[in-house]
């Protein structure tokens, strides 16, 4: 891990949500393959109800082989939410 992986991972694990999302966003940037940083920016930006870039991340993280049923069990639960409130 580097620097940047490094505190990301702590601000993930602070419940730092903004930072959490900033930062891996970075680290996605420089290497869109990293599943973890895609699911752990759709796991902040759930987490701050931003829910369109919760769902690109996701969809980006399960390409890469990360968590996927925890990937597409969020992307569910998003896809539910989003038809529920527009349809009621």
């Amino acid at each position: 891990m580097n620097a940047d992986s490094l505190r990301a991972d702590s601000a993930f694990r602070r419940g730092d949500l903004p930072g959490v999302a900033a930062m891996y966003t970075r680290i996605a940037q420089q290497s869109p393959q990293l599943g973890m940083a895609w699911m752990r920016i759709g796991i902040a930006k759930q987490a701050l109800i931003k829910v369109d870039p919760a769902v690109f991340a996701f969809n980006k993280a399960v390409p890469q082989n990360w968590i996927v049923p925890n990937a597409t069990l969020r992307l569910a639960r998003r896809s539910v939410g989003r038809y529920t409130r527009r349809n009621p």
